[in-house]
């Protein structure tokens, strides 16, 4: 058994540094790179390949927290030249390997007009022959990429059964085949065959490998036969035997003595392309009525092409590199390429889940309450507007507003239901009036349920609706007059919606408009959907239509039906800026200085709490008052912790009202660059007992919320780690 590679810190709980406890690991090897995020300050762990131009870690440009990795220079070349930074970790024969990260080829300038380059990122190593995303090419985008590469070792997974029967398939005509512990050639198991048949008999535990012509295939395994026997006149055997899925035949090797592990061993030229069967075998018997037995018991199969060095471990390499040609040698060419944020890991690495995490926490929690010199410095709150303001407007002409889908949770009664959907506008004392012209509004469902990567989900269609087009234009609204407070029922005429709402109503405009429809809550909720709410103004207006206070409202109710809801928003201030010029703006008042402003977690969490099954959760809290930086961050995958990568899409941000990050927004778009402090919290806990309605309790272990570093991964539906506490004022163990 040996350790994961962490940071030194891991391991306890000092100065407010939150650490979930040490994992490990056992039979196959972890793909796991050293210093996956530059945050060393340096290329610790990293072999670079330097041609002219200058590879570095660097504080310009990062994805999360403090560094990244840069390729970076300017260069003249009569010929291609190729820099490069790359990484290789071991990997277990037939593990499924996985690579991410994110990418920036962030400026190509060129010298001349015959001038190229590219950048390409790739998986390297012994692969099956079925690899098929192992190299992506990337155009310049002044942007962070997500990539995602992967590729099977060549070779046989769990090859001792030290995982059961994972990874093999068993047929068996007659035998039982169990997993044995008392005879084993290595590892703490085997795979036992045993029992009796009349005629003819065939028992096997297979794998599939995939190969091309020219490859030499070596394999080894380890029998022991502790019966076989059959009729006279019959023939049995048991051992290994290699030959092409679709049939053919193909050499095996047979286990010839008993009561000892027989060495197997084969080899095999591949003359065509296409998948092969490698396997363990009891076959044979012939006659109808003498019985034919056998007890034997297989370990450690080993597959591997002959250029690889062994049969159980190989090189998995993630690279990153920039070709480029200047266009000659008097000519001067540059780029500027980042790397930032990688994990590389494979299926087989067999962590074993922490365990007794509460308890530990409780205990690190009592001894840092006892260390005086423990202590947490107060937070200091970034002034507002640190990261800009829009270029022009004050506040966004186009806000969304999210109703996360956990507060539906326990709508599930199938009725339906007539709705309300409020919006409210008001003056703010400093700015005098001002008003809203209605460009569209809309009312849509999206399932953040999503892995990274897949198409958005987002549903318009009834009960969900869109009123107006985007075509910066009111002339489809009604010019009024309209009551203070007008009611707009969602089919009938669009000249009933009034096309502007005013600060204070004057006759001929409302300053609160009800949009009335109907909707059955137990369909498109149950807390997989978030609903959201946008308004989007027109800008033409400019200056002219002032700053204003904008909530949103939805209620409903029924008697006799238990669905009701009553959901507000936050004060939400809009203006006339760009919806481009708010992006990123992530201290804006918008996003920071609002209570309760509904953060929801994307994938794949049901009731928007990340469960590992066995009944931890991190979920989110209102804006408190506390800096936390993720430290190491591992998720549950296939039964076993892996180590992931931080990633801000892991939120919705459009609770903030604007700027942020836009629901129909793709895992492609970055708005936010470098690191950057949002006012949310987390708490983490255990399922224990259950609520009112029947459902699991969730109390708390670990509460820090405010100005925090929320760039995590939103893979694999759990966390573990570390969150280290920069500073704080409302911060505890419970």
């Amino acid at each position: 058994m040996r350790a994961l590679s962490r940071s030194p810190a891991v391991g306890r709980l000092v100065a407010g540094l939150i650490i979930l406890p040490l994992l490990c690991l056992s039979e196959a090897w972890s793909a796991s790179l050293t210093n996956a995020d530059f945050e060393t300050g340096d290329l610790t762990g990293w072999s670079t390949a330097v041609n002219g131009m200058t590879i570095a870690a660097s504080t310009n440009d990062t994805y999360n927290r403090n560094y990244a990795a840069r390729i970076s220079g300017n260069y003249a070349s009569a010929t291609w030249i190729t820099n490069s930074i790359y990484q290789g970790v071991a990997a277990s024969a037939g593990d499924a390997i996985t690579a991410e990260g994110f990418l920036k080829w962030k400026s190509f300038t060129k010298g001349t007009a015959s001038a190229t380059g590219y950048v390409q990122v790739s998986l390297l190593g012994s692969f099956s022959a079925a690899a098929t995303n192992t190299t992506l090419v990337f155009p310049v985008t002044n942007n962070w990429t997500y990539f995602f590469l992967n590729a099977n070792a060549f070779g046989i997974a769990n090859p001792g059964f030290e995982n059961g029967t994972n990874g093999w398939t068993i047929g068996c005509d007659n035998l039982s085949a169990t997993i044995a512990t008392n005879i084993v050639s290595s590892g703490t198991n085997s795979l036992k065959m045993s029992g009796t048949w009349t005629n003819w008999s065939w028992n096997e535990a297979k794998q599939i490998i995939t190969c091309k012509s020219g490859d030499v295939i070596q394999v080894r395994g380890k029998a022991y036969v502790q019966q076989l026997q059959t009729s006279a006149g019959s023939w049995v055997v048991a051992g290994i035997k290699v030959e092409p899925a679709a049939g053919g035949g193909g050499p095996e090797s047979d286990a010839t003595a008993t009561g000892v592990w027989s060495s197997l061993s084969l080899s095999t030229n591949i003359m065509v392309n296409g998948d092969y069967v490698c396997r363990f075998m009891v076959c044979g018997g012939v006659t109808s009525t003498n019985v034919s037995s056998a007890t034997v018991y297989f370990d450690d199969m080993q597959v591997w092409n002959q250029s690889q060095a062994t049969g159980t471990v190989s090189t998995a390499t993630v690279r990153l590199d920039y070709a480029g040609f200047s266009g000659g040698a008097s000519y001067t060419s540059s780029a500027d390429v980042y790397l930032d944020a990688l994990t590389l890991k494979g299926s087989t690495a067999n962590q074993v889940p922490a365990t007794n995490i509460m308890s530990s926490l409780r205990g690190d929690a009592q001894t840092i309450g006892t260390n005086a010199s423990a202590s947490i410095p107060k937070v200091v709150y970034p002034a507002l507007y640190t990261y800009g303001t829009p270029t022009a407007g004050l506040y966004p002409s186009y806000v969304e507003v999210v109703a996360p889908g956990w507060q539906f949770q326990y709508i599930t009664n199938n009725a339906v239901i007539v709705s309300t959907n409020t919006i409210t506008v008001n003056s703010i004392t400093t700015n005098g009036p001002g008003y809203i012209e209605f460009d569209q509004y809309i009312y849509c469902g999206k399932n953040p349920n999503k892995d990274r990567g897949q198409p958005l989900e987002i549903n318009t269609n009834a009960p969900y609706f869109t009123l107006g087009n985007l075509d910066n234009s009111s002339a489809e609204f009604g010019n009024g007059p309209f009551q203070p407070t007008a009611t707009y029922v969602v089919g009938t005429s669009l000249t009933n919606f009034p096309k502007r709402m005013v600060t204070t109503a004057d006759g001929t405009w409302p300053s609160t408009l009800n949009i009335v429809f109907s909707e059955n809550y137990s369909q498109f909720t149950n807390s997989l959907w978030n609903k959201h709410f946008i308004i989007a103004s027109v800008i033409t207006n400019g200056s002219a239509t002032g700053v204003k206070a904008v909530k949103v409202a939805l209620n409903a109710s029924r008697a006799g039906v238990s669905n009701d809801v009553a959901m507000l928003s936050q004060e939400i201030h809009m203006g006339w800026a760009t919806v481009a010029s708010c992006y990123g703006l992530v201290d804006y008042p918008n996003v920071t200085y609002q209570d309760a402003n509904q953060v929801a977690v994307r994938e794949p969490w049901v009731y928007n709490y990340v469960d590992d099954g066995t009944g931890w959760f991190m979920g989110q809290v209102a804006r408190g008052s506390a800096t936390i930086e993720p430290i190491d961050l591992f998720a549950m995958s296939g039964g076993n912790w892996v180590q992931r990568m931080y990633d801000e899409v892991l939120f919705t941000w459009s609770h903030a009202g604007a700027g942020v990050r836009s629901l129909f927004d793709d895992d492609s778009v970055t708005r936010l660059l470098g690191p950057a402090s949002y006012h949310v919290g987390f708490k983490i806990g255990h399922a224990y007992g259950t609520n009112a309605f029947g459902g699991a309790n969730y109390p708390e272990v670990l509460d820090v919320r405010g100005n925090g570093y929320f760039r995590m991964s939103d893979y694999d539906g759990v966390m573990a780690g570390s969150f280290r506490p920069m500073a704080s004022d409302q911060y505890g163990l419970y």
